[in-house]
């Protein structure tokens, strides 16, 4: 992953995290929806930081976005993939609007669930 762009007009970054590099400063990351690195990412991921409480700013922005994606669900005429669609091969499957939160909830569930004994508390 060292090196690799996502954006070819974007700066390389290199991740600290990676071996004969110094460790991380971070304590934590705090997520804006403006700009989060590939070294914040990786560091959030491998538990070395810890994401900060949402500032008010982000919370109103994600609660605009998401009462915004909400009235174009309802309008029944636009598609989103994975939020008013199946996965997959049922990816030209359109969910209810009605339903869209269920299958939301049971995308999350599965993932969740596993077999075997229960992981002590």
């Amino acid at each position: 992953m060292m090196g690799m762009l996502l954006n070819p007009k974007a700066k390389k970054r290199h991740c600290s995290i990676a071996a004969k590099e110094k460790p991380m400063t971070l304590t934590s990351v705090e997520i804006t929806g403006d700009r989060l690195t590939i070294e914040e990412v990786v560091a959030i991921a491998l538990g070395k930081v810890a994401v900060a409480p949402l500032a008010g700013a982000t919370r109103q922005k994600m609660e605009t976005t998401q009462r915004w994606l909400e009235a174009e669900i309802q309008k029944q005429d636009r598609v989103f993939y994975g939020i008013n669609t199946g996965f997959g091969s049922h990816a030209d499957e359109v969910i209810d609007p009605g339903q869209a939160g269920e299958l939301s909830r049971n995308v999350v569930l599965s993932d969740v669930s596993g077999i075997g004994d229960p992981l002590p508390s």
